[in-house]
Formats: C-alpha cells, structure tokens, sequence
C-alpha cells in the first residue's frame, strides 16, 4: 500500500510537473508537451480513445493520427503526455493487463523528427508482457488497433 501511494506521488510529478519527457533516438526535439494540473493518476479516470475513423475499413487507411488528434481536442478531451509515459514505462507492473494488447499513444507531447516531422511516442507490451515503446508520424494512418490514452469524462 505505501508502494502505490509512493507511486501515485510520483505519477502526480510526471503528470503535472515540468519533468520534460525522454527524446527517443530518431528524434531531435519536443515540438509541445502539455501539462494538465487537473489529469489523474487513477486508471479508473482514463480510457483508450479510437476515433470512427479507424474502424471504418475504407477511411482508416487514409485517415492519420494528426486528424483524430484534431478530433479529440475538438472535442475537449485531455491527452495525457510522454511524461507519464516514461512514468509507466519505469513501473510496467502499475499499467491495467487489459491496455496490454493495444498500441497507446500519448499525444500530449508532440516531437519533431530531424526533417521537421510531427511524431507522437507510443507505448505497447510484447506477447510476455515487456513493455516497450516507439513513435509515429503524426500523418501517417493509424489502424484501428491504436488508441490515445485520454481522461474520462
């Protein structure tokens, strides 16, 4: 119990603190990264967003990440950012089982690759359960098995 609490804490800083997120290999800058004082740490708190788009078999292959990032915001939605990424990264064991089988974005952060490019970081589990993460091109098409983390309403 002292652990989560620890945890929760911790989570607390990385969310709505300045702790600037990791630039990954193949990245050069942070484009933007919101902080949000008012996102939780409670899992209960934050859904998988997929936008209709990708669903649909005919428009998720022309459809990139940069417009249903444009959808969620139209909509009002909170992204979480690459800090709390980094966050659950460290501490696999906090992050539900049931996230474990999806590609999850955190789209409060948006980097820039070394040829002006807007990427977004994802995190993912292995077959076993080993996370790891990678970006994307904001304009690439996102499949239907990509999901931004976004607080509940």
């Amino acid at each position: 119990m002292e652990t989560l609490k620890k945890l929760e804490k911790e989570s607390i800083d990385f969310l709505q603190g300045e702790k600037l997120p990791f630039i990954p290999s193949g990245l050069s800058s942070i484009s933007s990264h919101n902080i949000d004082k008012g996102l939780s740490f409670n899992f209960s708190k934050m859904e998988l967003y997929s936008s209709e788009l990708q669903k649909n078999p005919i428009t998720n292959k022309a459809f990139g990440g940069r417009i249903i990032n444009s959808e969620i915001i139209r909509k009002g939605k909170k992204m979480y950012n690459a800090s709390f990424l980094d966050f659950i990264f460290a501490n696999p064991e906090i992050f539900p089982k049931k996230m474990y089988e999806k590609y999850i974005f955190f789209a409060g952060t948006i980097y820039l690759d070394p040829y002006g490019n807007e990427c977004v970081r994802c995190l993912y589990f292995d077959e076993i359960g080993i996370p790891s993460h990678n970006y994307f091109w904001l304009d690439l098409p996102f499949s239907e098995n990509y999901y931004f983390l976004i607080e509940k309403e």
